[in-house]
């Protein structure tokens, strides 16, 4: 492992270089992904609920495999948890407060039923495991995205 660095501005400096490069490469990302799939016929609700996720979930996804290589898991739950406390709680009531936001029909019947669904199985299995969060829990958490994904599709 290596040791912190030695002055506080230059982790300052390392701190600020690193958010200039996740907004500026997420930036990127977003649009090129947005392109690409308004040319391939996907749905804007597909695009909005799981492509665009997904490039700003980018940097909680390397904070994660980093974590596991290094073997933080700690870091690792509390980085995914604490992400999605912010962008539930901070996020959108941020935005709500700023402009009224029209929610689409399917939020009631799709992505809340399923959001709920999946954070039950992850607190359930929270509870059960104590120490240790098992793979199968990862496998169910990942196919109910999957069965979330077709959906959005169909």
């Amino acid at each position: 492992m290596k040791e912190a660095p030695q002055s506080l501005w230059w982790a300052a400096g390392l701190l600020a270089l690193g958010i200039v490069l996740v907004i500026f490469s997420s930036h990127v990302m977003i649009q090129s992904v947005r392109v690409l799939a308004e040319r391939w016929g996907v749905p804007p609700a597909v695009i909005a609920a799981t492509l665009i996720a997904f490039g700003t979930s980018l940097p909680e996804l390397v904070t994660a495999i980093t974590c596991v290589l290094r073997k933080q898991p700690g870091l690792l739950v509390g980085n995914i948890i604490g992400a999605d406390i912010l962008n539930v709680l901070f996020v959108t009531g941020a935005a709500a407060s700023a402009v009224s936001l029209r929610v689409d029909p399917i939020f009631f019947t799709l992505h809340f039923p399923v959001m709920l669904g999946s954070l039950i199985v992850f607190r359930a299995a929270a509870y059960m495991s104590k120490d240790y969060f098992p793979r199968w829990i990862g496998v169910v958490l990942f196919l109910i995205y999957i069965f979330y994904l077709i959906k959005n599709v169909i």
